[in-house]
């Protein structure tokens, strides 16, 4: 019978020797120590992570009405929108929606759509302080053509769409 081909430099192996092809419990103590041993042990905190899952930002629940509502916003359009609104995310607009982004940086505020204007008069991607001319929010509250998220969505999210409506209607052009 051949062997099992040796696995590649940092693969996890198993007890055997051989490639990792699944974690169950009992090789998950393996895993962990063979993670550990290639952690430096200036970041070893958590094991896995480099350092403490308290010591990572957070994103705000966009229902969450005692966080700020810019926070809201920012983190429902990082979890719903940055995985292709961002500078390399494939995404085909030239906006950056990542929660780090600083809004001066973000291309979003008071710019041009590219896109579909839906007929609106004077349209932004987003309108400082204008929701009805704010493509964004015609994008998040639609179902079809144009619909933002594209994908895996058949109905509006209408407490989101309610936020972010007075999220831009609160903003102010620079």
């Amino acid at each position: 019978m051949p062997r099992t081909p040796a696995p590649p430099a940092g693969a996890l192996e198993t007890p055997a020797g051989g490639p990792l092809l699944a974690v169950v419990p009992r090789a998950w103590q393996q895993v962990r120590n063979d993670l550990a041993r290639r952690i430096k042990p200036e970041n070893r905190t958590t094991g896995i992570l480099p350092k403490a899952p308290d010591q990572y930002d957070r994103l705000a629940d966009p229902y969450d009405a005692s966080a700020s509502l810019d926070r809201r916003a920012r983190s429902y359009l990082h979890a719903n929108c940055a995985q292709c609104h961002v500078e390399a995310g494939g995404g085909n607009s030239a906006f950056d929606l990542h929660i780090r982004t600083k809004p001066d940086r973000m291309k979003l505020f008071d710019v041009k759509p590219q896109h579909d204007t839906f007929g609106v008069e004077d349209p932004r991607i987003v309108a400082s302080g204008s929701p009805d001319r704010s493509i964004l929010l015609q994008r998040v509250t639609r179902r079809g053509t144009g619909q933002m998220p594209p994908l895996a969505t058949s109905a509006v999210d209408e407490r989101a769409a309610a936020m972010l409506r007075e999220w831009i209607a609160g903003l102010r052009t620079p």
